[in-house]
């Protein structure tokens, strides 16, 4: 099964909102048996916040974090696994 995995950056007084969101390609939700267990949004490489998730989150999620540190031209990007040991990523560059 193949995934869609977005990011979106917005500015915000301090800092920034990021927000991931993850579907199934053929944008039909995930499965029952499928959790998504692990989300992780890294600044340039280095992780900044890590989401372990249970079975509370929604089917095909949007997930948001803030990020206070983060200039125009670093990478931010999420990672993220389910329990069937499927992943999937996405990167942006924050822009001024």
């Amino acid at each position: 099964m193949q995934y869609d995995t977005r990011i979106q950056i917005k500015k915000i007084n301090q800092g920034h909102e990021v927000f991931c969101s993850i579907t199934q390609k053929n944008h039909s939700r995930f499965s029952e048996a499928q959790r998504i267990t692990n989300v992780d949004f890294r600044l340039n490489g280095q992780i900044f916040a890590e989401i372990s998730v249970g079975e509370k989150l929604s089917k095909n999620p949007i997930i948001g974090v803030e990020l206070i540190l983060g200039k125009p031209g670093d990478v931010v990007s999420v990672h993220w696994s389910d329990d069937n040991m499927n992943r999937g990523d996405a990167h942006s560059r924050i822009t001024p």
